[in-house]
């Protein structure tokens, strides 16, 4: 149960990155359209 735990929680994070930095992506793409 801990090991699972100590390798779905990185992953989570990592994960979040991600998403964190596709929706920056998205919002700097779409301001750029905007100028």
């Amino acid at each position: 149960m801990q090991t699972t735990l100590v390798i779905s929680k990185p992953n989570f994070i990592s994960f979040q990155f991600t998403y964190i930095e596709m929706i920056g992506r998205l919002g700097s793409s779409v301001g750029r359209a905007e100028d």
